[in-house]
């Protein structure tokens, strides 16, 4: 099985229908925009399936990925005799730099990856 990632759109290549992402890494990706560009702006959290953007993010969906990353995090930690607690907290600090990228990025600020990680 293959999962999608959610990722922040950093710049946006409308002739060659190409968006740069970061997937929480720092390291701005090239991946195709398989929904409608109009529908993409720099900020925008999506998903990205195999070098491919699937979705555009809203809000009641991101919350819901973030509880399930949380308690998938939860159940790894706990299987591995870790501390479920700080795996949780680990994600929400994850997710914290990615809304901070996507905030920078939405307010047009370039080279916020490289500064952020």
């Amino acid at each position: 099985m293959c999962w999608a990632v959610p990722a922040v759109v950093l710049d946006i290549d409308e002739k060659n229908s190409l968006a740069y992402v970061d997937i929480g890494d720092g390291i701005p990706r090239p991946v195709v925009i398989g929904i409608a560009n109009e529908r993409v702006n720099r900020g925008d959290l999506v998903m990205v399936h195999a070098g491919v953007i699937i979705t555009r993010l809203d809000l009641d969906a991101i919350n819901q990925f973030i509880e399930e990353k949380k308690e998938l995090a939860r159940e790894l930690a706990l299987m591995a005799g870790d501390d479920p607690e700080k795996a949780v907290r680990e994600v929400e600090e994850e997710f914290d730099k990615i809304f901070e990228i996507a905030r920078r990025a939405r307010e047009g600020e370039r080279g916020v990856v490289r500064e952020m990680w």
